[in-house]
C-alpha cells in the first residue's frame, strides 16, 4: 500500500470515529433531557387574586432543565370563571299560635276607646266630577238667534246725482253711468235689474 492510500485510510477511520463519537454524546444528552423534563399540569390556574380559574382544552406544560439555567414553556388556553358556591339560607317554618296563647297575648294591650272621628260616611258627589279641560268656556245659545237683514234708518233728503261718466266731449261712450245718493232699484240678480225702468232722462237722448 502506498504512503498516500494510508493516510486516506487514516483520515476516513478518524472520521468514523468522530462522527460515532458526536452520535453518542447527543443521544446521551437527549437522554439527560428527558430525565430532566418535569410535566406541569394547566388543569387549574392559580390567579394572582388567590382563586383558580379552570382552563379548558388545556394541554400540559413542560418545564426544561438542563444543568443551565431553566426554560419554561407553557401552553395554556382560554380561561373561564368558576362560580363561588353559594350557600342557600335555610327558610325557618311558621306554625300558627293556638288561640288561647293569641288571646293571652292580645289580652295584655290596653283598651283603645273609639272617637268620633274614627268612623265618617263616605262623601260621594251627587254628580261624577268632569274631568279639568283647558281653556275657558263660554255658553253661547245653539241654535244662534237669526241676524237683523233689516236695513239701518237712514234720514231721506233730496234726490241728487253724485257723479256720472263720461264727462267731457266724446266720440262715443260704450256705457253711461250715473250715481245718485240714495239707492234706487232694489238688490236683486241682474236679469231682475234688466226688467225695472232706468229711473233717467238723458238730454239728449241716445
Amino acid at each position: 500500500m502506498s504512503p498516500k492510500a494510508k493516510i486516506a485510510a487514516a483520515i476516513g477511520g478518524l472520521a468514523v470515529v468522530g462522527v460515532t463519537a458526536v452520535s453518542l454524546i447527543t443521544f446521551q444528552r437527549n437522554q439527560q433531557i428527558e430525565k430532566d423534563l418535569v410535566p406541569i399540569p394547566v388543569g387549574q390556574v392559580e390567579t394572582a387574586g388567590g382563586g383558580e380559574t379552570a382552563a379548558t382544552g388545556g394541554e400540559t406544560a413542560i418545564a426544561y432543565v438542563s444543568g443551565g439555567p431553566a426554560q419554561l414553556v407553557l401552553n395554556l388556553s382560554e380561561g373561564q370563571d368558576v362560580p363561588d358556591a353559594v350557600e342557600p339560607i335555610p327558610v325557618v317554618g311558621g306554625e300558627p299560635l293556638p288561640t288561647e296563647v293569641a288571646a293571652q297575648i292580645t289580652a295584655r294591650l290596653p283598651e283603645m276607646p273609639a272617637e268620633e272621628s274614627d268612623v265618617q260616611e263616605v262623601n260621594l258627589p251627587d254628580d261624577p266630577i268632569p274631568p279639568p279641560r283647558p281653556g275657558k268656556t263660554i255658553d253661547q245659545p245653539f241654535p244662534p238667534p237669526p241676524p237683523e237683514t233689516a236695513p239701518p234708518d237712514t234720514a231721506v233728503g233730496p234726490l241728487e246725482v253724485i257723479r256720472y261718466s263720461p264727462e267731457g266731449e266724446v266720440d262715443l261712450a260704450p256705457f253711461l253711468s250715473v250715481t245718485f245718493n240714495q239707492p234706487m232699484v232694489p238688490l236683486g240678480t241682474l236679469e231682475a235689474l234688466a226688467a225695472e225702468d232706468v229711473p233717467v232722462k238723458l238730454t239728449p237722448e241716445l
